[in-house]
């Protein structure tokens, strides 16, 4: 879980690595996604 946002998983696409997030509010907005996906890079960053 990011955050308080919304549950990060991770998956396999093709034989690869990936961040699943699970979006179950019908109300979620471009803005939110957006707000995951920089809060996922910062996160990425960190570790790197």
């Amino acid at each position: 879980m990011i955050g308080d946002m919304l549950p990060i998983e991770n998956a396999s696409d093709r034989g690869k690595f990936a961040l699943r997030a699970c979006f179950a509010n019908h109300r979620t907005s471009d803005e939110d996604v957006d707000a995951v996906v920089q809060e996922v890079l910062a996160a990425a960053a960190e570790v790197q």
